[in-house]
């Protein structure tokens, strides 16, 4: 799929979700889905702004007329070591369990368990469990809370 979407760059096209640093929408649309979700601090706002005006039926352009240069994982700083978890990826993680829980329709507590199990596997094979046993469960805890 993806290389099947590579040959059309150079069109426009519809797609599930574009991200949040080149969202162009009419005023009155951003009204009707009452704009971004106060649930979302950071990651995933983008994708759950695009999924609600799917859901009236209009459509998500990829455009190649537009261009805006963004500096991808700006915001995110590698002061922690490769592996470890810093505070960008605590806060990508809650925003994933946030979107999860908002359109997870059964199953909800396996997915949010998984998930959560998921993490823990990365801090412990990552060594940050043992770099920073403090904050790791500090993570978990407000995991749990999602």
């Amino acid at each position: 799929e993806y290389v099947r979407r590579l040959s059309l760059v150079n069109q426009q096209q519809s797609c599930a979700w574009v991200s949040g640093a080149c969202i162009a929408m009419k005023k009155d649309v951003f009204k009707r889905v009452n704009g971004f979700d106060d649930a979302f601090f950071l990651y995933s706002e983008d994708e759950d702004l695009c999924r609600r005006v799917k859901k009236l039926d209009l459509l998500i352009l990829y455009s190649p007329e537009l261009q805006i240069v963004h500096e991808v994982g700006g915001t995110h700083s590698k002061a922690c070591g490769e592996g470890m978890l810093d505070a960008v990826d605590t806060i990508r993680i809650e925003s994933c369990l946030v979107y999860l829980r908002k359109y997870t329709e059964t199953g909800w507590l396996r997915v949010k368990y998984g998930y959560i199990f998921v993490v823990a596997v990365r801090m412990v094979f990552g060594l940050y469990v043992f770099v920073s046993p403090r904050k790791s469960l500090s993570l978990l805890n407000r995991l749990l809370k999602v």
